[in-house]
């Protein structure tokens, strides 16, 4: 391999996930890689993570770094000025803030609205290049080139990203004699999730995509187990492009909130997985965040990227009361936007607010443990993730600032600590063992 195919290599995955988190075109956003980072060998790509030259505005929390640019006037001239630009942690951070980067303020969504959702990689540099994303009047050309140099068009996949096919499971079953496998409590899982899928398939519809609501044959089967045989078949037929799965969750009627599940190392899933619990979070719901599991047979055993959803707790009355309140509609379209990353015939307030909260820049993935005997574990998964490790001790990593973070909680899932052991490499690292 080459340097310049080693390092497409090393963001096209990235970039692949950026059309699920801001739909940026994955061979635009690889372009601007290559070009603004010098194919990752810029100071600022070198010394500041940053792969796409992007300033440190005003909206910017994290860390700066300034360094000489170049500039062009109105003539194509180069000047050179001293501009402070946003600095990460790795080369992925990057990505994901691209990603993120043209829906993050209301003027940007604005300004960049003809980049947003454009699946022509001409017309999307094009407009990047109007929308003023760089001062060089070479801009969409040098990003042309690139893509059709590389053949980066291969990763934009139009017809998976411009007409998708979703696989839209109802969780649980009805098995043989009229019990449930679900849930219940204020709001009976199972009966929820089934009238709830049919207005997310709605709204899916609307846009232009394809959604089967598959649901398990009512009264057949004797145990949940047999749920498994029954939906894999059909996920991993090589119809769809995307799995969905819709549950509520439950514990003792204390336990409150969103939370949405992807499967470990998936970055495609992580992205949708974080923008649909912070849609719904918007809706009012405590956003538990988006979380890795590597257990559960419909995100671990699905060919297409799975996502699962634990829209909010069927025991606890705040959240049933509120989801009596939203109404099916509202929730569907949180879940929809979740999924696909837009919604249709929603007002322009209300889907802006769901872009904002859904566009919030979070510090990424970290494990966390309480107890001093899960340490070791904690540690481990941390490495072999690449990822922070902090105790739950308020000093390590503050209380405020766990909202921030899509946290990997290490507490007692054994009888000890090496059932623990066991558990944590099963459920985030997706072991089988």
């Amino acid at each position: 391999m080459t340097e310049q195919e080693l390092f497409i290599e090393k963001v096209k995955e990235g970039a692949i996930a950026g059309w699920y988190e801001g739909k940026i075109l994955p061979s635009v956003t690889i372009a601007q890689a290559c070009l603004e980072s010098g194919w990752g060998t810029s100071e600022l790509a070198t010394k500041a993570n940053n792969l796409f030259g992007i300033k440190a505005k005003e909206d910017w929390k994290g860390n700066i770094h300034t360094v000489k640019t170049a500039e062009y006037d109105k003539y194509n001239r180069k000047f050179y000025i001293n501009a402070a630009f946003r600095k990460y942690k790795n080369w992925e951070e990057s990505i994901q803030d691209h990603g993120r980067f043209f829906k993050s303020t209301q003027w940007r969504a604005e300004n960049y609205k003809n980049v947003i959702g454009e699946t022509c990689y001409k017309k999307a540099a094009k407009a990047l290049q109007n929308a003023g994303y760089a001062t060089s009047q070479e801009y969409a050309k040098q990003l042309i080139t690139l893509i059709e140099k590389y053949k980066l068009d291969k990763y934009d996949n139009v017809k998976g990203v411009n007409n998708m096919r979703i696989f839209l499971s109802v969780g649980h079953s009805k098995l043989k004699g009229g019990g449930y496998t679900s849930a219940s409590g204020y709001i009976h899982e199972y009966k929820y999730c089934k009238e709830l899928a049919y207005y997310v398939k709605k709204e899916i519809e609307a846009l232009g995509h394809t959604c089967d609501v598959v649901i398990c044959p009512e009264g057949q089967f004797t145990k949940w187990t047999q749920e498994k045989s029954y939906k894999l078949p059909i996920a991993n037929s090589g119809k769809y492009d995307l799995v969905g799965e819709l549950h509520l969750n439950a514990s003792n009627g204390q336990g409150n909130g969103v939370e949405v599940l992807y499967y470990p190392n998936d970055n495609k899933g992580r992205a949708i997985a974080a923008r649909g619990s912070e849609a719904l979070a918007k809706l009012g719901f405590k956003n538990r965040g988006a979380k890795s599991r590597g257990d559960l047979y419909i995100i671990s055993q699905t060919n297409p990227t799975a996502v699962l959803f634990e829209t909010f707790f069927c025991d606890n009355k705040h959240d049933t009361d509120l989801a009596n309140k939203l109404g099916f509609e509202k929730i569907a379209k949180a879940i929809c936007y979740g999924l696909i990353g837009d919604v249709k015939n929603g007002s322009s307030s209300n889907k802006q607010s769901i872009i904002s909260e859904s566009s919030k820049q979070v510090d990424g993935s970290c494990v966390m443990y309480y107890k001093e005997g899960n340490e070791i574990t904690a540690k481990f998964i941390a490495q072999q993730l690449n990822i922070p490790c902090f105790r739950d001790n308020n000093k390590d990593l503050p209380n405020d600032q766990h909202k921030n973070w899509d946290i990997l909680y290490i507490g007692d899932l054994g009888k000890n600590r090496t059932d623990t052991a066991k558990e944590a490499c099963k459920k985030f690292l997706g072991w089988k063992i």
